[in-house]
């Protein structure tokens, strides 16, 4: 009868590799955005996890809080040309849109710390734009705008740096 506990600790401690191949986040992480939704990333990089766009209000949010801690901010836009969302701000961070309970958008702004897939960041370069792929500039009632790979953004008054990023349902008025 002892046998039996100590195969069980045993079996355990053997599958102990397998179990660290999970995907487990924790504050160090990055999470990193592009034209799909949002991709996470153990430190050490050994795993990660994809939060496509449709992904549940609660998956998204569970994972999330688990990396950036449990200070968010939601509203409800009361008036937005993509119709009623969930905004939810995860300050410092990233903002995410939600529209019947699913992921649908993400939105960085200054101070933001999140980064897209390609390396593109608030603060970036304009030239980080022209020499990154293809790039359409029109000019809007929200300034200078460009789009590359599914991810829209606006560029400073005086044409310098990446102001703003954002990808599916977003709550810009034009």
């Amino acid at each position: 009868m002892v046998r039996l506990p100590s195969i069980v600790l045993v079996s355990l401690l053997a599958a102990q590799p397998l179990l660290a191949e999970a995907y487990w986040p924790s504050p160090s992480d990055t999470i990193r955005a592009d034209a799909t939704g949002l991709h996470l990333t153990a430190a050490d990089g050994s795993a990660g996890v994809d939060l496509p766009f449709g992904t549940p209000f609660h998956v998204a949010m569970r994972t999330l809080v688990a990396i950036v801690g449990h200070e968010v901010h939601v509203a409800f836009p009361g008036e937005c040309p993509e119709g009623p969302l969930v905004s939810v701000s995860l300050p410092g961070q990233i903002d995410l849109n939600f529209r019947e309970d699913r992921l649908e958008g993400w939105f960085l702004a200054t101070g933001d710390a999140v980064a897209t897939t390609g390396d593109l960041a608030v603060g970036a370069p304009r030239a980080a734009l022209e020499t990154a792929g293809t790039v359409w500039h029109t000019d809007s009632t929200l300034g200078l705008e460009f789009e590359r790979d599914g991810v829209a953004g606006i560029v400073s008054e005086d044409g310098t740096t990446v102001t703003h990023l954002w990808s599916g349902v977003a709550c810009i008025f034009r």
